[in-house]
């Protein structure tokens, strides 16, 4: 009888270990797929990313169907896509890595969840759907104002567009206060890959100030827009380097042919 329960104790400890491997060895070969597609992802080579992630994303489906896994493989895959304007890709990913979020912790990386609400935000904005980006993109910031260090620039990015948002819809004192603070927040980060931003954050309170009549403040962050970076704003990227300042300097009869 003792041999009998030697024996399956046995079988037990080896089956444990076995199984313990194996998941082992699909956590490795996860990691790997989802390391070289965010690699590829942050270095602008979209297209590598998301044929990475969509190839990793049947298995990571069969593995873990409800863990934090398979919404950083849906995240990132859908942050490709959205990068590249593939809206129509990237918003059922986003919306389906949103839900799963409801059902795994954020406890551990409450990043992950305001980086989802985010992309759902620029794709509403995009669309023209500026009361939905207007909540998501509060909602993010909510998540990464608590702990920016981890949130690597995204909280600045997120009151650039709030500041932008509050701007269109002429709620001026709030996307000054937005954008003033997208501002100083991305002098403090100083990163190179940001400082299209920075110029952008300029642009959109020069251009709050000019919709004020507010044309000398708005002349001197226009021309910090111009310091910062060649002037393209993102939000208009048609628009030429003359047309802002002449809408300024034309009434204050600044303006000289």
């Amino acid at each position: 009888m003792r041999q009998w329960i030697l024996l399956s104790v046995v079988l037990v400890g080896a089956s444990y270990e076995g199984w313990t491997l194996f998941q082992r060895h699909r956590e490795d070969i996860w990691i790997t797929a989802y390391s070289q597609g965010c690699t590829a992802f942050t270095a602008g080579k979209y297209a590598d990313a998301e044929q990475i992630l969509a190839a990793a994303l049947p298995q990571t489906e069969q593995w873990w169907p409800h863990g934090s896994e398979l919404v950083d493989n849906l995240r990132v895959l859908a942050m490709s896509y959205r990068a590249e304007h593939k809206y129509d890709q990237a918003k059922p990913l986003f919306e389906r890595a949103l839900e799963l979020s409801t059902n795994v912790s954020s406890a551990d990386d409450p990043m992950s969840l305001g980086r989802i609400k985010m992309g759902l935000a620029v794709i509403a904005r995009d669309e023209g759907d500026d009361e939905k980006a207007d909540k998501l993109f509060s909602e993010a910031f909510t998540i990464f104002e608590k702990n920016p260090d981890a949130a690597l620039g995204d909280d600045a990015s997120t009151m650039l567009n709030l500041g932008y948002l509050r701007g269109e819809q002429g709620r001026y004192a709030e996307a000054e206060t937005m954008l003033t603070r997208a501002i100083a927040r991305f002098e403090v980060l100083s990163k190179p890959s940001l400082r299209r931003d920075l110029a952008n954050a300029h642009f959109q309170l020069a251009d709050t100030y000019r919709r004020e009549s507010r044309y000398a403040d708005a002349a001197k962050q226009y021309q910090t827009s111009l310091v910062a970076e060649t002037f393209i704003p993102f939000f208009n990227p048609q628009a030429s380097l003359s047309s802002p300042l002449t809408v300024i300097f034309w009434p204050s009869g600044m303006v000289n042919f």
